[in-house]
């Protein structure tokens, strides 16, 4: 395999000197684009360096960001489905931009959202409404832009 990501055509009986060096190759060919998302996905959750001292709350800190990072990513790619636009924000600009539209919440007596309304200056505001509205329809919560 290492021979086919590089272009090469794989030797009758390689060297381990040359399938190390094919190794090498082929890594510096991948670009690192891996690395560059994990990268902003852990500016976006904020949890770029170690800051618990026992284990136990560092892994209780690192479960809880992937758990984050999950319901973004769910969140993202169902907005999407409505607004594709959406599919390319990135983890750091959903949590700094998106989840940073300002708005007013209405609720009922039992403490129940009756209505949503973001404010109709944010540039993100009507891609995520467009998203929104048919998951808040189905539980009757009414969602609108205006000034706040």
């Amino acid at each position: 395999m290492l021979y086919w990501l590089i272009g090469q055509t794989l030797p009758d009986a390689p060297a381990p000197e040359a399938i190390l060096l094919t190794a090498m190759y082929a890594y510096d060919r991948r670009g690192g684009a891996a690395e560059t998302s994990i990268k902003g996905s852990k500016q976006g959750l904020g949890i770029t360096k170690r800051n618990k001292q026992r284990f136990a709350a560092q892994e209780m800190l690192i479960l809880l960001g992937q758990l984050a990072y999950n319901l973004i990513s769910w969140i993202r790619q169902d907005l999407a489905t409505a607004r594709p636009a959406l599919q390319r924000l990135g983890m750091l600009r959903m949590v700094r931009d998106a989840f940073h539209i300002s708005g007013q919440v209405v609720l009922d007596g039992q403490g129940h959202i009756q209505h949503i309304t973001l404010n109709n200056a944010h540039p993100l505001a009507q891609p995520f409404m467009d998203g929104l509205l048919c998951y808040l329809a189905r539980d009757g919560t009414s969602l609108n832009l205006g000034e706040i």
